[in-house]
């Protein structure tokens, strides 16, 4: 059983991450109208963050865990961070690691519930928790 494709892309169209038939294959870095369609659109090479093409899909992040512990400390942090402006545009994401390990041991010697983690560490979840680039963070 095969279905004639949805709408007619053309290279770039936005519409084509809308569609409620786009299938994401993570693994071979491509996109494409599900296995019912014959000849359906196709993108392959894609070159985004898997944060940043959840946040574009339609409904809004899926399945986005609940951080816990050091993760929901530095999800915070860096919230409170770009509300206050105090993120410069320009920052890079092993500059912005270490400002926030460093505001984690401070908060650490004087709340001991609060169990700080590298800088490193920070830096390899950044993406993952949804915290970089700057313009993720909520």
């Amino acid at each position: 059983m095969s279905v004639a494709p949805s709408v007619a892309y053309y290279n770039g169209d936005p519409r084509f991450w809308r569609s409620n038939l786009v299938e994401i294959d993570w693994g071979s870095n491509a996109a494409y109208e599900t296995v019912f369609v014959s000849d359906g659109a196709r993108a392959r090479g894609i070159k985004v963050s898997q944060a940043h093409l959840i946040a574009l899909l339609p409904g809004g992040p899926r399945g986005r865990k609940q951080l816990r512990g050091a993760g929901a400390w530095v999800a915070a942090e860096a919230s409170r961070m770009k509300a206050a402006n105090e993120i410069p545009p320009d920052i890079r994401i092993t500059e912005f690691a270490r400002e926030l390990a460093t505001r984690m041991d401070e908060a650490a010697a004087i709340n001991r519930s609060i169990r700080p983690i590298k800088s490193r560490s920070i830096e390899s979840k950044l993406r993952d928790w949804g915290l970089w680039p700057i313009t993720s963070i909520k």
